[in-house]
């Protein structure tokens, strides 16, 4: 007989997720232990008990990826205000908080290039990642869905 997971039979292998650590995978950050790739709407008995987000949670995570279009500081006073209410604004707050920081760094060493041509270009060309990214970002909040930025740190958590 085949081993196990074998194309030609045997008993399947059922899937274990390589990235994930303690039972959390990349989807929920506030998945319970034990859940590979937990449903963000699930109701959940871990630590905010927190399910589906509701209407007010929703409309305050897609003002956080708005008034990113503005700066870092809508997203940095919404993370203070709702860090401790609601985990879902705070995962988008945070989220928003380390993509703009991301962005002002950019910003900063094209604005260093500016001498050369290449800063004006660079930095043309963040201006309109960062707007594009941040719109995505604000029509998934306002959906309810735990969206990830393509390209981002952690140091807001």
């Amino acid at each position: 007989m085949p081993p196990a997971g074998h194309p030609q039979g045997g008993p399947p292998v059922p899937y274990q997720d390589p990235y994930a650590q303690q039972g959390q995978g990349w989807g929920n950050p506030y998945a319970q232990q034990g859940q590979a790739w937990g449903d963000p709407y699930a109701q959940q008995q871990g630590m905010y008990g927190h399910g589906h987000p509701t209407h007010a949670e929703c409309d305050s995570a897609k003002v956080v990826h708005i008034g990113g279009i503005f700066g870092v500081l809508v997203a940095l006073i919404m993370y203070l205000m709702k860090k401790d209410e609601s985990p879902y604004v705070r995962y988008h707050a945070a989220q928003a908080l380390n993509f703009q920081l991301l962005m002002m760094i950019g910003y900063f060493i094209s604005g260093l290039l500016f001498i050369v041509v290449i800063g004006i270009v660079l930095w043309v060309g963040l201006l309109v990642t960062s707007i594009v990214i941040q719109i995505k970002a604000a029509g998934a909040a306002g959906r309810g869905e735990w969206y990830r930025f393509p390209f981002n740190v952690s140091w807001v958590n």
